[in-house]
């Protein structure tokens, strides 16, 4: 439960901050020391109070779980997909019809023809929740209510599209200050990465929430993230300084993230050690207050940093800034032409081939590219070294048969093997030869990299023991001479 002195935290906060910006130098420690003082000890104890209050059994989950080591989610079966839909329908008939929360969700239900009543869409607010059928309620209405004020009644009638979005705001969009990485953390999670302006110059605070929204609805579309959460990542730049935001930027940012169709399972804040970020701290603790338990702020150079957050599963490769500070936006242009794309397909009523997220468990495969940052091949590498000294010791047919186990045991981890189209997205392989030949020349090219690596450290270490015979043998030559 957040601070009943959270209004009035805020207004300090933003007086300070907004006094700082315009009047004094940034640059100066003793008045940022002095500003960031100012703030109420109840906004840092907000960070810590919902964890202390959990069990241990529950805290230490959750700390595997920020981790990527373990995921929450609950197990599914069709009966218990079944019941808890019934169960949902029961919970939203129970909050009551002058709850201002309710408006959005009773209006949905005098349209005529509306995806709010469909299975697909209520699903993912009981898998948000462990099929907690009243807390899914409760956020599947405050989902709706958030929708109609910033995407206006079509949000009721349909799903949130990039159409939904202005030609300014497109623009504003292909900047990349908010992306979603190509591939998934280490517990198979998608992550969506803020990064440069935290707050973005451009644009309004709408656009920001009606972004990440978006953002949002779009990653809930697939079935894994909906039941492992996304992460958050937020890079802040070393000279970059955001401006206060207002009371009502904090609300719908805040009740955005109560109503999020996906589960906010861990943030990671990534900042500087400079006072200012500490301000930031604060005011991004007071917009996050539900979720202070998954949040995890950290501090220190641009190394520093990385290091921290592969701990957490992170693939920081894939962090799209250069360390000059510079936006990397490959693969979010990507991303955006996929999502128009699939929209449009849905639109005619297609029935698309395209995977725009492979699965953690997925063995994806693209031309001239490893590819190791992705989970699926990580295990793949995995099942491969394990048969390694059997398939050296392995007649022609023996080794074939080997490989068929590899793809079989990948097939039994519910595994799909996927490949790049040229036209910018993953497509699954169904030809068992061509699934055959790529495994086959994975395995070759594994058993190959493995003796180039043994060769290499033996001829290092020969190289070594060479050097200091030389050097032995010299200095008693050396000590012969001097000594007559």
């Amino acid at each position: 439960m957040v601070s009943d002195h959270v209004e009035d935290i805020f207004r300090t906060f933003n007086r300070s901050t907004q006094s700082m910006l315009e009047i004094f130098p940034t640059d100066n420690p003793e008045t940022l020391k002095s500003i960031y003082s100012s703030l109420p000890p109840a906004v840092d104890n907000l960070l810590s109070k919902e964890l202390l209050e959990l069990p241990l059994r529950d805290r230490n989950a959750i700390g595997e779980e920020v981790h990527g080591v373990l995921t929450l989610a609950s197990h599914e079966t069709p009966q218990i997909l079944e019941e808890s839909l019934v169960r949902l329908s029961e919970e939203l008939d129970c909050i009551p019809n002058d709850n201002p929360s309710k408006a959005a969700y009773l209006e949905s239900q005098q349209l005529p023809l509306t995806y709010v009543n469909g299975s697909d869409f209520r699903l993912r607010f009981l898998r948000s929740d462990f099929f907690d059928a009243k807390k899914a309620a409760y956020r599947m209405v405050t989902f709706l209510d958030v929708a109609l004020v910033l995407f206006g009644p079509d949000a009721l009638h349909r799903p949130i599209k990039m159409s939904s979005f202005s030609r300014e705001e497109q623009r504003w969009l292909r900047v990349g200050n908010v992306q979603v990485l190509p591939f998934r953390d280490r517990a198979g999670r998608p992550i969506c990465a803020w990064v440069g302006d935290f707050i973005m110059k451009l644009g309004t605070p709408s656009f920001r929430a009606r972004l990440m929204l978006y953002i949002y609805v779009a990653l809930s579309d697939d079935i894994e993230s909906q039941r492992k959460g996304v992460v958050l990542l937020n890079w802040i730049g070393n000279n970059q300084i955001a401006a206060p935001a207002s009371m009502e930027t904090m609300r719908i940012f805040s009740k955005m993230n109560k109503g999020c169709p996906l589960r906010l399972c861990a943030t990671h804040f990534c900042m500087p050690d400079k006072q200012i970020f500490y301000v930031l701290r604060s005011m991004y603790a007071l917009t996050h207050f539900s979720n202070n338990s998954r949040i995890k702020f950290h501090v220190g150079d641009e190394i520093d940093l990385l290091y921290t957050l592969k701990g957490f599963g992170i693939p920081v490769d894939l962090i799209p800034v250069t360390g000059t500070g510079n936006i990397k936006l490959v693969y979010w242009k990507q991303w955006i032409r996929l999502r128009k794309l699939i929209e449009k397909m849905r639109e005619d009523g297609v029935q698309t081939p395209i995977i725009e997220f492979p699965g953690s468990k997925d063995v994806i495969f693209r031309t001239g590219t490893a590819l190791t940052c992705h989970p699926g091949n990580v295990m793949f590498q995995s099942v491969i070294e394990s048969k390694m000294n059997e398939h050296s010791a392995a007649s022609q047919i023996e080794k074939m048969a080997i490989t068929r186990d590899i793809i079989e045991s990948l097939r039994q981890k519910k595994g799909r093997f996927l490949q790049w189209d040229s036209s910018g997205y993953w497509t699954e392989l169904k030809d068992p030869s061509l699934i055959y030949g790529k495994v086959a020349n994975s395995v070759r090219d594994f058993k190959r990299k493995t003796a180039a690596k043994q060769n290499q450290q033996n001829a290092q270490s020969s190289t070594y023991m060479f050097q200091n015979q030389y050097g032995q043998n010299a200095d008693c030559e050396w000590d012969r001479v001097c000594n007559g």
